[in-house]
């Protein structure tokens, strides 16, 4: 809980016709952290082209899944054979799209047909109602007739040539981007037309032609049609969906067996191989080695290589995974550390310190017993939903800190209605102040004691008693803090002597230890006594700025009260003389506190986390573990 979980690397071999039995079992333990094989003497496996082809064959389920708009299903992955996957894959994806296309081009072959139908129904609108016949208009005694479309666009073109002399122009509604015209000639006007109709880029509809009868004739007829392809076009579409359907719960499958070959193809690049066997390089929890060692040697197929415990202090340490590892109910806070980088194995875990602290922190600067109730159940709240639930714990624990400080400082809703149990900041500044102040002090010493723990866990003994950043710096710090709060109690002048002479050499270990260490062992250069000055004087300004910066934390506890209390004010002001109108007031005043000032609060919270706490001690890692999974 305090540091980082032990892990062991363990280095395994499996036959290259038993891989897939090796892949699913590390899948199915979810607790190996694949490392790559770096080792000269073996084959990199070739996946390039089975992850090509998968990829590919993704991308073409995918559309047929978004073309069908189906949602995705959740299926339990299980261990594949890639190469079974890619033929798998490639006979479903041929034979659907092969069938699917056949009815599409149906449809699109309807489609177009309907638009012809629709031109033409628009062409004889043109009509009056009349028996007509139609031929005679297409040949007639002295006019001509031509039927068809321009594009819609082309609409002022047209205006331009309706009062051409011998020709007369007629159009209807437009039907899609196009706008059916009904050309008539004199029968002697064939070049001319033709000019025209470039002119207007007009495009005969051949469906017009084949109408035959009286005007009213062959609107009925157009009609009859119409309900025809309507009818045939809604069936091949219920066709379309019916195999969409059908192939709806392949389609799913497939595409999870898809994305499980490509996660397996991953974790194959990661191994090393012989002409027949392959080598898996992995980390596994330490807690859990003996488990899985113990089902590695029942079985036949595998053969462990290699097994060791990686010790904080090796050099092994730097390239380890780090898992944290916390109860349930501190463990949300992990994500809090994660956002500012992963601790190093060999360092400090800092989860508990740093739910502790951010709750106090917190609870001081938001403390108001009724802001902090709303934050609690608005935690229990988010806890019901599954997706919300980490969050939850947040908002429940940092409710139950503004609570508990509420009660210490006397805030319920910004009034001060009962006796604080401990002090009201408030109406006592200085002393909310000095509580920041000590906190401030307690936490920067907190942090140059676990740096102090993981020298010694790392055994990093130069760093331990010759560094700013170990025992001398300490000393350094706390001395420096002795004398300041002795001259101002005035203690006796032998006390403060005392305090003195524990920093001044605290300070001459700093300057000097390193110098003089180096100068024993390998001769003295000037950069190490300069780096020696330097540290000093960053470690002076460094930790009193550090300690400064917990005074916002009194400081965010009196702006919250005086806050409130201006929403308390205002309501009275502009609530009018109804209850009902200062209670809406309130409610929205003290709405915008929670939100707007529990935002301001938490992140302020943060920042003194990150930038004043861990600045002291924490140690960031390089790679966070990951254990591969086939679910």
């Amino acid at each position: 809980m305090w540091l980082p979980e032990s892990m062991t690397h363990l280095l395994f071999a499996a036959k290259q016709e038993k891989l897939n039995k090796a892949i699913d079992f590390i899948g199915q333990k979810e607790e190996f952290h694949l490392i790559k094989v770096e080792d000269q003497s073996l084959k990199q496996p070739r996946t390039e082209s089975k992850i090509t082809k998968l990829k590919q064959q993704k991308n073409d389920i995918e559309k047929i899944i978004d073309y069908f708009g189906f949602s995705t299903d959740h299926i339990e992955a299980e261990a594949v054979k890639p190469g079974e996957v890619i033929r798998e894959a490639d006979n479903f994806i041929k034979r659907f799209n092969r069938e699917l296309e056949k009815r599409s081009e149906k449809r699109e072959r309807l489609e177009k047909e309907e638009f012809q139908l629709d031109v033409v129904a628009e062409l004889l609108s043109l009509f009056p109602d009349t028996d007509f016949e139609i031929q005679e208009l297409f040949e007639g005694q002295y006019f001509n007739m031509e039927g068809g479309t321009i594009p819609l666009g082309d609409r002022e073109s047209l205006e331009d040539v309706e009062d051409v002399e011998g020709f007369y122009i007629f159009h209807s509604a437009p039907v899609k981007e196009s706008l059916p015209v009904l050309i008539f000639y004199s029968k002697d006007e064939q070049d001319r037309l033709k000019r025209l109709s470039n002119r207007i880029r007009f495009t005969k509809t051949d469906k017009f032609y084949d109408f035959t009868g009286t005007i009213n004739e062959c609107k009925e007829e157009v009609e009859i049609e119409f309900w025809e392809i309507n009818e045939e076009r809604t069936q091949i579409q219920s066709t379309i969906l019916d195999m969409g359907e059908d192939g709806r719960e392949n389609l799913m499958t497939l595409n999870k067996r898809i994305e499980t070959a490509l996660r397996e193809l991953s974790w194959i690049n990661k191994m090393g191989r012989t002409k027949n066997v392959y080598f898996i390089n992995s980390y596994i929890p330490t807690s859990s080695t003996r488990k899985i060692k113990k089902e590695i040697d029942a079985d036949d197929d595998l053969y462990i290589i290699e097994e060791e415990r990686i010790q904080r202090d090796s050099e092994k340490a730097e390239g380890t995974p780090i898992k944290l590892k916390n109860p349930g109910f501190i463990s949300p806070f992990e994500s809090l550390i994660t956002t500012y980088g992963v601790p190093s194995y060999k360092g400090i875990d800092p989860t508990v310190p740093t739910m502790l602290t951010f709750l106090i922190m917190f609870g001081i600067m938001f403390a108001d017993i009724g802001h902090g109730f709303v934050l609690f159940i608005l935690g229990i709240g988010m806890g019901l939903f599954k997706f919300l639930k980490n969050y939850s714990y947040y908002l429940t624990y940092m409710g139950l800190s503004a609570m508990i400080f509420g009660a210490l400082f006397g805030d319920f809703f910004g009034s001060h209605s009962f006796h604080p149990l401990w002090f009201s900041p408030f109406e006592n500044v200085q002393q909310a102040m000095l509580l920041g102040l000590y906190f401030g002090i307690f936490m920067v010493s907190t942090g140059f004691l676990l740096r102090i723990v993981e020298n010694l866990i790392n055994k990093d003994f130069e760093e331990l008693f010759l560094s700013a950043e170990g025992i001398p710096g300490f000393i350094f710090y706390i001395s420096l803090i002795l004398v300041l709060f002795s001259t101002i109690k005035a203690h006796p002048g032998n006390i403060i002597y005392f305090e003195i002479a524990l920093t001044m050499l605290a300070i001459l270990v700093i300057a000097l230890g390193r110098p003089i260490k180096e100068a024993i062992t390998s001769g003295l250069e000037g950069e190490t006594l300069l780096e020696s000055m330097v540290e000093i004087i960053h470690i002076s300004i460094a930790v009193f700025s550090n300690t400064l910066s917990f005074i916002r934390i009194a400081a965010f506890n009196v702006a919250h009260v005086i806050l409130t209390l201006s929403i308390i004010k205002i309501a009275g002001m502009f609530g009018g003389s109804s209850t009902g109108g200062k209670l809406s007031m309130l409610i929205l005043g003290h709405f915008m506190v929670i939100v707007l000032e529990g935002l301001i609060v938490f992140i302020q919270t943060l920042r003194l986390e990150y930038y004043e706490f861990y600045s002291r001690f924490f140690i960031t890692g390089n790679l966070p573990y990951k254990p591969v999974k086939i679910k």
